[in-house]
């Protein structure tokens, strides 16, 4: 009987810990899918990684800048982008359990340059997403 218990303590910890594992990495995912995103000016992919109270508090309208531009000066705004790098520095648990804040950093190509940002990740349903930007 001893064995037994021991056995079900064991198995219920390994899952507790492949649980914990799986929710780091979907929050990391959906942290990492925005950035891309938003960072290679593909708003309408970054914008499915949000929250409906993120869009409408006026994220939904990010590419409106973008929308007057030529396609040559549209293109030489995505080239210089496409220097920009971000990585996600660390995960930390927030005062809720249903959101979470993720640090980042972007560098640049040539590493000369760092910027670090916050966003909070929340749960939503099944699904983890950005619902701030910023501390």
């Amino acid at each position: 009987m001893k064995k037994t218990s021991t056995f079900l303590v064991l198995v219920l910890f390994v899952i507790t810990l492949n649980s914990c594992g799986g929710r780091e990495t979907q929050i990391r995912d959906t942290a990492q899918g925005f950035l891309d995103s938003y960072l290679s000016a593909q708003f309408d992919s970054a914008a499915k990684f949000c929250t409906p109270e993120l869009l409408s508090s006026g994220l939904d309208s990010m590419s409106a800048p973008f929308a007057g531009l030529d396609s040559a000066a549209l293109e030489l705004f995505k080239r210089q982008i496409a220097g920009l790098h971000p990585e996600i520095v660390s995960v930390e648990k927030r005062l809720k359990k249903d959101s979470i804040e993720v640090k980042y950093k972007i560098t640049t190509d040539s590493n000369r340059e760092e910027t670090k940002g916050v966003l909070t990740v929340v749960k939503t349903g099944d699904s983890w997403k950005v619902g701030k930007l910023g501390e």
